[in-house]
């Protein structure tokens, strides 16, 4: 299941490899038994997309446009119908990248291919699998820390002389992959419509995203669900739209100006939504919530005035470093769940 999950494009802070502890003391649905699993806080989508392979009806939801294009694509989606590689590569004279974001991008080749693919994608009319795909094909073509928090232009970092060729950029170790993507480019655009096309599925629900705030999303949907999810923004970071402005790429005219999720990310505010997450969800019989850059204690304490049986467990997880004293690879988890119980 982890396997089918490698589709998804690359997310700081995802949870693909810890999705199934996080479903280890959830119930599970059955036929007779179907359960509605609730994630209002998306972000990358490892754990809804988790949740649909193990068959939950799944809501989820979130402000930026990265985690829409996910979720309308690998959670909604049944199925799909992508055209043939070739309608992508056709000829064009988009420069938007070129013009706007070349400093990002190793060399004028790499950029102009990306143009290229880009217009064509825009000129079918913006439908939401081609734009998930495209995002998955810069995902790919960019190194993964171009798009977190390092957001210096890429002439400050790796690679001084813009003029260097394919194969000068091929040996360096950084950028090898994307150098031998761009020099096979009909396989590169194949194997990214493959993993788009099997990244897509049906599981026999209806699942549903929606592009909003999480406390409006838990007012529409809290009373139905069986389980939730929270994974919000550590204070004192970036709001993740800003982490990932691959969305300016997609968004023609879109300067990018907007910062979501400052309710999590601003210290002063935490502890306040926090709290508020907590009573807003008080009605779904099952709680999950993933902590870290904060006092763990103090949110524990928090869940328990609502959920007094809620624990705090522990997973390895190699993507960050979860809490402030040096534990680097642990996730903290509370769960209130009927399993444990």
């Amino acid at each position: 299941m982890i396997k089918r999950m490698r589709g998804l494009p690359s997310y700081f802070g995802g949870k693909r490899t810890i999705a199934p502890f996080i479903f280890k003391y959830l119930p599970k649905p059955t036929k007779a038994r179907p359960l509605t699993f609730l994630d209002p806080m998306m972000g990358g989508g490892s754990v809804s997309y988790f949740a649909k392979m193990l068959g939950y009806q799944v809501i989820a939801g979130d402000v930026s446009y990265r985690s829409w294009l996910t979720g309308k694509t690998c959670i909604e989606l049944k199925s799909c119908l992508l055209p043939p590689y070739y309608v992508f590569l056709k000829e064009n004279e988009h420069e938007w990248l070129w013009t706007h974001y070349k400093d990002y991008f190793p060399n004028e080749e790499i950029t102009r291919f990306l143009d290229r693919v880009r217009q064509n994608v825009r000129a079918r009319g913006d439908r939401e699998v081609e734009l998930f795909f495209y995002m998955k094909l810069v995902s790919r073509m960019v190194p993964f820390m171009l798009f977190g928090k390092f957001l210096e232009p890429f002439k400050k970092r790796v690679i001084q002389d813009k003029n260097q060729d394919l194969a000068r950029i091929a040996a360096h170790k950084l950028w090898k992959p994307q150098a031998i993507n761009l020099l096979n480019p009909e396989r590169f655009i194949k194997n990214t419509l493959e993993s788009t096309a099997q990244t897509i599925f049906d599981n026999g629900q209806e699942n549903t995203f929606v592009r909003q705030d999480v406390f409006k999303t838990l007012a529409q949907f809290a009373g139905n669900a069986n389980a939730v999810y929270f994974d919000p923004p550590y204070p004192g970071t970036q709001g993740y739209d800003s982490m990932f402005w691959v969305d300016r790429l997609i968004l023609e005219d879109d300067k990018f100006e907007d910062v979501y999720g400052a309710e999590f990310t601003d210290k002063n505010q935490f502890k306040q939504n926090f709290e508020r997450l907590v009573k807003e969800s008080a009605c779904v019989p099952n709680f999950v919530c993933s902590i870290g850059n904060w006092n763990h204690e103090e949110l524990l304490g928090i869940v328990r005035e609502t959920r007094p049986n809620a624990q705090m467990l522990v997973v390895k997880h190699d993507w960050l470093q979860a809490i402030k004293n040096g534990a680097k690879g642990d996730e903290l988890l509370i769960i209130d769940s009927e399993e444990m119980q």
